[in-house]
């Protein structure tokens, strides 16, 4: 079935929005691993200085 030049080009951008999405969660789960080791440090080296 032949899709109309409106439903392509719908398609196209739920196509790229998926993608930025994508790109985006990952880039998010990466920054979050990174702010968990960050308060692991902190809060080591926290404790190391107030014993």
């Amino acid at each position: 079935m032949l899709r109309t030049p409106g439903e392509v080009q719908r398609d196209e951008t739920v196509a790229e929005l998926r993608r930025r999405l994508r790109e985006a969660t990952s880039r998010a789960t990466e920054l979050q691993g990174r702010l968990d080791a960050l308060a692991t440090v902190t809060a080591n080296l926290y404790y190391e200085t107030s014993s």
